[in-house]
């Protein structure tokens, strides 16, 4: 080991033509975590397994960004540790996390403070064909059609729009309707 009675693996490696080493070694805490060391970065973990089955990724700034909780059966990418849900994937302030409760399955997406949150639909010629938008500033849910155009809103107060952004009533249509009497 290090002089502290737990074992360590080192391994260099020179980077191509340049010449430079990078050094990484495994190392066995006292609490029985194996971790990969990153020795030509202040010593920063890269990778780190503990004894219940955790798993840990870091990026070069030593923050976590990949972490597998055995216990739980969750993995979360780019939250630290606690995912909060079978899948969290997180960016910033925005989540979208799944979620198995009780008998319902939930996929939540969740943006930051007064960001909107959003879930589209395309293919490999447009990658937006349509889409459900929950619009943070007017708190409402806007149903996107072809090309992304808005075709459908539900607002605050609970009115439905259909061509019209705005509706005034609880079902509000600018433009001609057809309801047949069958």
């Amino acid at each position: 080991g290090d002089g502290d009675g737990f074992p360590t693996l080192r391994i260099k490696r020179q980077n191509g033509s340049s010449k430079t080493n990078q050094s990484y070694y495994w190392r066995m805490f006292s609490g029985g975590e194996l971790a990969l060391v990153d020795e030509t970065n202040n010593n920063a973990s890269r990778i780190s397994l503990d004894t219940g089955g955790d798993v840990s990724f870091y990026n070069t700034s030593g923050n976590e960004r990949f972490f597998w909780d055995a216990s739980a059966e969750r993995l979360g990418i780019g939250t630290g540790t606690s995912p909060l849900g079978t899948l969290h994937l997180k960016d910033g302030d925005s989540h979208c996390i799944f979620v198995r409760n009780g008998t319902e399955t939930e996929l939540k997406l969740r943006g930051g403070t007064n960001e909107d949150s959003a879930l589209y639909f395309g293919d490999a010629a447009d990658n937006v064909r349509v889409g459900i938008r929950h619009d943070s500033s007017a708190n409402s849910l806007r149903f996107m059609g072809y090309n992304n155009a808005e075709a459908m809103v539900i607002d605050s107060n609970l009115n439905v729009g259909i061509g019209t952004s705005s509706p005034a009533q609880k079902l509000d249509v600018n433009g001609s309707v057809n309801i047949p009497n069958d």
